[in-house]
């Protein structure tokens, strides 16, 4: 029995490592304040996006329909 699971070993001890790195992958604490709203503001990226696809949702999860909105470079909401 043993001599037959002896070629698996490897694919055993892969499966193993790799569970150990996506365990701590899903246990680290990230870098990143998600409570932290000054946010960061890249100088030399600029990009403003405009059309249908942005759209206003409220604090209930109401949705703008029909309405064309703006968003600017540096900004984290349309207007």
């Amino acid at each position: 029995a043993l001599g037959t699971a002896l070629p698996n070993l490897k694919y055993f001890s892969e499966a193993f490592v790799a569970t150990r790195h996506i365990s701590e992958m899903i246990e680290r604490v990230p870098d990143i304040d998600c409570d932290d709203n000054r946010g960061i503001i890249v100088a030399l990226f600029s990009l403003h996006l405009q059309g249908r696809g942005l759209y206003y949702v409220d604090s209930e999860g109401g949705r703008l329909k029909g309405m064309c909105f703006s968003a600017g470079s540096g900004y984290a909401y349309a207007y």
